[in-house]
């Protein structure tokens, strides 16, 4: 009885020590198969899916090389410092990703914006509604506004397309 005693007590131990090491990428269940956004709408259905389970792998998987955010610059305390390039965007990302909690991520694009198959190999699709409602460190927050998100077609070896997010510029009101 008491040797069994134990080893519940160290399987409780094993299994509260690997809950203490999840990160945001752990938070997205694993599949099989890895989505890649081929179209405008599955480029923004894997952003709105990166929020809603936190994954920084997803968010990667979407952002361009040479991808660049452009912050309001009213909404900063340093306005000068308001473009960020992916590795920094990714490290906040993750810092935020950690600490949010019941996402629920809204983007309704410009219809008006080009279809992916006329579109030039880079294209800024608007985006008019953009809202976002999370716990944040144990409070409500909401975020609401516009963006403009320059996506990059890059033709693959099948003749397929996949689509990149170069550059996001808030346009906050």
């Amino acid at each position: 009885m008491k040797n069994s005693n134990l080893r519940v007590l160290a399987l409780l131990s094993l299994l509260g020590l690997g809950g203490c090491l999840f990160t945001a990428d752990q938070i997205e269940p694993v599949t099989k198969t890895v989505s890649v956004a081929d179209s405008p709408s599955s480029l923004f259905a894997l952003l709105k899916r990166a929020y809603d389970t936190r994954s920084l792998a997803t968010l990667d998987r979407i952002l361009a090389d040479d991808y660049q955010f452009v912050a309001d610059a009213r909404e900063l305390t340093g306005p000068s410092d308001n473009t960020w390039g992916k590795s920094v965007e990714m490290d906040r990302h993750s810092r935020m990703f950690q600490a949010i909690q019941n996402v629920d991520f809204t983007i309704d694009r410009d219809s008006l914006s080009p279809i992916p198959e006329l579109a030039p190999r880079e294209t800024t699709w608007t985006v008019f509604n953009l809202e976002m409602t999370m716990d944040y460190d144990g409070q409500p927050y909401d975020v609401r506004g516009q963006a403009d998100f320059r996506l990059r077609a890059v033709p693959q070896a099948d003749g397929s397309l996949r689509y990149y997010v170069v550059k996001w510029t808030d346009r906050n009101q």
